[in-house]
C-alpha cells in the first residue's frame, strides 16, 4: 500500500526506494541478512551464553584491589581498558589483520594483503606503558599512586559461577 501511494505521490521517490529495495536484497543475498546495520536480526535473536573461559586483569594500587563498584561506569573503563588493551595487543592486532585482509579479498585488493604485517605502535612499548601508567592512574586517585601491582587471572565457568582456573600471574609490580 505504501508503494502505491508513493508512486502516484512522486515516482522519482518512488524509484529510489525500489533501487533501495533491490540492492538491499542483493546484499542479503550476496552477504546474509545480517550484512548491513538496518535489518541485522542475528545481532538480537540469541541468547548470549557466557564463555567457558575469562580472563582477567586484577589492579592494585597502593596494595588495593580496584574494584569497578568503587567506580562510575566510565571511570572504569579509563582505569581498566588501557591495561586490557596493553595486554591483549597481540590479540586484537591478529583480528585486525584478519580483518583488514578479508575486507581487501572481498574488494578483490587481494595484492595488498599482507599476512605478516601488525598495526603496532613502536613508540609504545612496554618500559614506555609501565612508565605512564601508574602516572595516569594517580589522576584518579585522592592518594598519590605509591605501588601499583597488575595481575593476570584466568577463570572458567563452570554453569552457575566464575572459578578460578590457575594461578594468578604477576604482570607488573613497580614500588616506590
Amino acid at each position: 500500500m505504501f508503494f502505491v501511494k508513493l508512486y502516484h505521490y512522486r515516482r522519482s521517490l518512488f524509484a529510489l526506494a525500489v533501487a533501495a529495495c533491490l540492492i538491499q536484497l542483493v546484499i542479503f543475498y550476496k552477504q546474509g541478512a545480517v550484512a548491513t546495520p538496518f535489518f541485522n536480526y542475528g545481532m538480537y535473536s540469541d541468547r548470549i551464553l557466557p564463555k567457558p573461559q575469562y580472563e582477567i586483569y586484577k589492579l592494585y594500587v597502593n596494595g588495593v584491589l580496584l574494584k569497578g563498584d568503587d567506580y562510575s561506569i566510565q571511570e572504569w573503563d579509563k582505569i581498566y581498558v588501557p591495561v586490557y588493551l596493553f595486554y591483549s595487543k597481540d590479540t586484537v592486532n591478529e583480528s585486525m589483520v584478519e580483518f583488514r585482509n578479508r575486507l581487501l579479498s572481498k574488494m578483490r585488493l587481494t595484492t595488498l594483503q599482507e599476512n605478516n604485517c601488525f598495526f603496532e605502535n613502536k613508540y609504545f612499548n612496554e618500559a614506555a606503558f609501565y612508565n605512564w601508567y601508574p602516572k595516569y592512574l594517580s589522576t584518579f586517585s585522592q592518594h598519590p599512586v605509591t605501588n601499583i601491582r597488575i595481575i593476570k587471572q584466568n577463570y572458567q565457568w563452570d554453569g552457575r559461577q566464575l572459578q578460578p582456573a590457575a594461578d594468578s600471574i604477576v604482570l607488573f609490580q613497580q614500588m616506590q
